[in-house]
């Protein structure tokens, strides 16, 4: 006889399993990608901005980098 979860074949129950870690798996990496592009775009943005706050006053862009390292970590948190 052969053991069965939930009703299902062990075997059967195990493949569902697998697969649901996978997908879970595939999502996580979709969500990491999404991440990397979404810090490649704030990336360009900043160098832009850091550009232009050092033309207007370089005090501005330390207080700004104090933020924007705050904001960061606030990222990699929920990462």
């Amino acid at each position: 006889m052969n053991e069965k979860v939930f009703g299902w074949e062990k075997s059967w129950w195990d493949s569902i399993k697998f697969r649901l870690a996978e997908l879970k798996l595939q999502y996580r990496i979709v969500e990491l990608k999404q991440m990397e592009v979404l810090l490649e775009m704030m990336t360009k943005e900043l160098s832009t901005f850091e550009d232009l706050a050092q033309q207007i006053d370089p005090s501005l862009w330390k207080l700004c980098e104090d933020q924007l390292a705050g904001i960061c970590e606030g990222l990699i948190g929920l990462s």
